[in-house]
């Protein structure tokens, strides 16, 4: 009898729950809670266009097209309102490469085009693709999403009307130049401002419901455009196909 007491007493010794804690390495998590090691982590470091509501919606995408949870990577909101491609650089380190991220898209050019410096915002470019390489991290250019100068107060400036006007001044003079930057290779291009624009000459109103009144930030259905085009780039990138 006491030996059967003594073997019921070792067993619930050796099942008692809080030896399971007792694992040498953390388990990855399904749902990608704490504890996950596994997942990827994408930095989507941009203006107040990418800060409002851009890494959301492409997270949605992201996670639609992973085949498991376990797959889904995290996705970081580097978005700040009013910034640009030069002030961006000053918050590189802490936005940014804090997050220890696989891959950052980089999206600027709208307020920079109100600036009119446009060799400075390549320059500038260059430099944030330059720290993010030496990091080892992978980096998508995005270009920004059209104007809609009817309704942005600079599309009624003089000067961007002799410029041939506000959007298209962005396009030719801030756009392009990101584009240029783009191998194709080691430096990936989505190009938001072209899918737009073919979507507008498609249908001509499509403008006034993706892009917001005040003729500059997206709704939410031009969010959805948006990551639709952005989220299989990432994926492909992501998945190593």
């Amino acid at each position: 009898m006491i030996r059967l007491i003594l073997l019921l007493l070792a067993s619930a010794f050796l099942f008692h729950p809080t030896h399971a804690a007792e694992v040498p390495f953390p388990l990855p998590d399904p749902d990608g809670k704490p504890g996950d090691t596994t997942k990827s982590i994408v930095v989507m470091l941009g203006d107040s266009t990418t800060d409002r509501g851009m890494p959301t919606f492409v997270k949605k995408q992201l996670d639609q097209l992973s085949k498991s949870p376990i797959q889904r990577p995290t996705v970081i909101n580097a978005g700040k309102g009013g910034d640009n491609a030069t002030s961006a650089l000053d918050r590189l380190e802490k936005d940014v490469l804090a997050h220890h991220p696989d891959i950052v898209t980089v999206s600027f050019g709208l307020n920079d085009t109100g600036g009119r410096k446009p060799d400075q915002f390549k320059e500038s470019l260059r430099k944030i693709i330059k720290i993010l390489k030496a990091a080892d991290i992978q980096v998508v250019l995005m270009t920004s999403t059209p104007f809609n100068n009817d309704r942005h107060g600079w599309g009624k400036r003089k000067e961007f009307q002799a410029l041939g006007g506000l959007d298209e001044y962005m396009d030719r003079e801030f756009c392009q130049k990101m584009r240029t930057l783009a191998d194709g290779k080691e430096i990936l291009l989505c190009d938001l401002h072209s899918i737009f624009k073919a979507k507008f000459r498609q249908d001509p109103g499509l403008i006034n419901k993706v892009i917001s009144p005040d003729g500059v930030h997206l709704t939410a259905e031009g969010y959805v455009l948006a990551a639709k085009h952005i989220g299989p780039v990432l994926h492909k990138l992501l998945s190593g196909k």
